[in-house]
């Protein structure tokens, strides 16, 4: 899960290159004042070919983690964003 809703300045690059996610789900509703998810975010992630996806045009997005594995299987009820 990306931290606070993707906003720019809690998911910097440091915070991103530390943790070498595969997939970042960000929950949020859509056209929030906010803007978030970050659009600078965004385009890193895709940069970075990091596959995301968003509450507000994924609607619900289910995480299988097993716990013998070290990877999830990440399914959004619509798929919508890629890298």
């Amino acid at each position: 899960k990306g931290g606070h809703h993707g906003s720019s300045t809690s998911n910097t690059p440091a915070f991103i290159q530390a943790i070498h996610p595969q997939t970042v789900v960000f929950s949020n509703g859509q056209n929030n004042k906010f803007g978030h998810p970050s659009s600078q975010l965004l385009e890193r992630l895709k940069k970075d070919q990091i596959l995301f996806y968003n509450t507000s045009v994924s609607g619900i997005v289910e995480a299988d983690c097993p716990l013998t594995a070290n990877t999830c299987n990440v399914t959004p009820q619509f798929s919508y964003e890629t890298f």
